[in-house]
């Protein structure tokens, strides 16, 4: 199991600078994926649990992966955003 996320993005959103102090707030915005592929199915476990032999994990990844449901049980996407303010001066 891997504690990453499937994405990120950086971003400057507002700039200020009067010759001497600047200030700039940056964006962040990380997102993961809540979906299975065949890694989370297979019978290596997690700890003490194997995904792969709960009946409900089972029944997760055919809805995702079966093409008979025509993509209808897709992963949802988590977002998270926030921003910080950075305040400093050239001396």
């Amino acid at each position: 199991m891997c504690g990453c996320l499937y994405g990120n993005r950086f971003e400057i959103f507002g700039y200020k600078f009067n010759g001497k102090n600047n200030e700039y707030i940056l964006r962040f915005t990380v997102y993961d994926i809540f979906g299975l592929d065949e890694a989370d199915i297979i019978d290596t476990g997690f700890i003490f649990i194997k995904f792969g032999k709960i009946q409900e994990f089972q029944s997760w990844y055919i809805r995702q992966h079966c093409n008979l449901y025509r993509g209808d049980y897709q992963p949802y996407f988590s977002y998270m955003t926030f921003e910080r303010t950075i305040k400093g001066s050239i001396e």
